[in-house]
């Protein structure tokens, strides 16, 4: 096994290669800048057979092998996205875990995604795709992040298109690595109301991502894989506990003030909702 670098380098747009438990965290060294209950049978469910937890297409395994299939799995360094790491993980899937850089206003889920990429991941990209030039949102742009509470609609921290975005890329490195295998975080319960959360949106997603790509033209069909969509807050923390994930790895908040989570954004509020209606304390505060 490769030593690991004693001091890693800044990492937005490369390549960390050979991650496993223990190593050396690498972290950006840029400056901060900082539905009513869903069916899975509108899901994509390849293994319902099975009788999996959500949709997958390949039965859930119990050790990753080298010959493994690869997947490549969105990760922002949240609660949702590193437990679905650990589901990918528990279903067989080797993890190439990308992170995008969009120039958010919580960039300090970057050093929470390299910490999780660390445990999960056989490769991590950080991806800078600085979405701060378009703004329209609260996380890109000099629009104040709500603090009132979930409240209906669209919220201001709707990143124009960013999920569609993140999917291409995604899809992208998925074609040319070998990896047939996309999975997201997205959830439509206990959510912020954004569009590109729905089942609609990934079922869409994934019908276009199979006309647009040689793989998928030729046959060699690409899935994109929502194990959390149908899941309240409560039920994700409850899964990725038994799963093992380590909670405090991970960051949620979309306006952190002084390093320490504000506690009351969106992301905050469903965040703590999850853990209490879960029964289990949250690490990360």
């Amino acid at each position: 096994m490769p030593e690991p670098p004693k001091q890693p380098p800044d990492l937005r747009g490369t390549v960390v290669a050979g991650l496993w438990p223990g190593a050396p965290v690498p972290r950006p060294s840029a400056p901060f800048s900082p539905v009513a209950a869903l069916s899975l049978a509108a899901l994509p469910t390849r293994n319902k057979a099975a009788g999996l937890p959500g949709p997958c297409r390949r039965p859930i395994a119990a050790a990753v092998s080298v010959s493994a299939p690869l997947a490549v799995v969105l990760l922002s360094g949240g609660l949702d996205s590193t437990t679905v790491a650990a589901i990918a993980r528990e279903r067989g899937f080797r993890i190439l875990a990308l992170t995008i850089d969009y120039n958010q206003r919580h960039r300090i889920e970057l050093d929470a995604a390299a910490r999780v990429a660390a445990v999960y991941a056989e490769r991590h990209i950080v991806l800078p795709l600085d979405l701060s030039g378009f703004g329209g949102s609260a996380l890109t742009d000099a629009i104040d992040v709500p603090k009132s509470g979930v409240a209906p609609g669209i919220p201001v921290t709707y990143v124009p298109a960013r999920n569609t975005i993140f999917l291409s890329v995604a899809l992208g490195w998925a074609e040319a690595a070998g990896a047939r295998d996309l999975f997201i975080g997205v959830n439509a319960l206990d959510y912020s109301g954004y569009p590109d959360c729905r089942p609609e949106f990934v079922q869409a997603f994934e019908t276009m991502a199979n006309l647009a790509t040689k793989a998928g033209v030729e046959g060699d069909r690409f899935a994109v894989n929502t194990p959390l969509a149908a899941m309240t807050k409560a039920d994700i923390v409850r899964e990725g506990a038994r799963l093992g994930v380590d909670f405090g790895l991970t960051w949620s908040c979309y306006d952190p003030v002084d390093g320490r989570p504000c506690g009351s954004c969106d992301s905050c509020r469903l965040r703590a909702k999850g853990f209490a209606e879960a029964g289990v304390p949250d690490p990360a505060l």
